[in-house]
């Protein structure tokens, strides 16, 4: 066991490499996943001059989330750390605690046209799933390691 807590240790220490899985592109705007090991994703959406950015599995997945609405649907999409709502019919707001982007609403939907493009691809999918697993694996060993006993 002390092996995997010091497997974590040093992994959390060293910068993580990130390699590229895949990228959508489309009149200027890059919807863009990359993985580090198996068990890291950081997820890239950047139009014109501004480029917004998640890591880890779970934000990730709201970000994933936050732009997956169809066309027509009103966005809106609250988490506890990023906020994208629409604030009237043609603009989109996306809102963390670092950052505000102001989007037309037609970005947001070429936007979510890529990410629905990005998670159909099954390497992406798999990647997801690797990552899921592997931080319910270091939640486990973290809980197995505080239990008393």
């Amino acid at each position: 066991m002390l092996d995997l807590v010091e497997a974590l240790a040093a992994s959390r220490s060293a910068p993580p490499v990130w390699t590229p899985l895949k990228a959508v592109y489309d009149a200027g705007t890059i919807v863009h996943l990359d993985v580090a090991g198996t068990a890291d994703l950081r997820l890239l959406i950047g139009s014109g001059d501004w480029v917004v950015t998640a890591i880890g599995v779970d934000d990730v997945g709201a970000l994933i989330e936050a732009f997956s609405l169809a066309a027509g649907e009103t966005v809106s999409c609250v988490g506890p750390h990023l906020t994208v709502v629409q604030i009237d019919g043609g603009e989109v707001l996306y809102r963390t605690a670092y950052r505000v982007v102001r989007m037309p609403r037609v970005a947001y939907d070429r936007i979510a046209g890529m990410v629905a493009t990005l998670i159909a691809d099954p390497a992406v999918q798999a990647a997801i799933e690797a990552a899921s697993m592997g931080k319910a694996a270091t939640s486990r060993a973290a809980a197995w390691m505080c239990a008393p006993g």
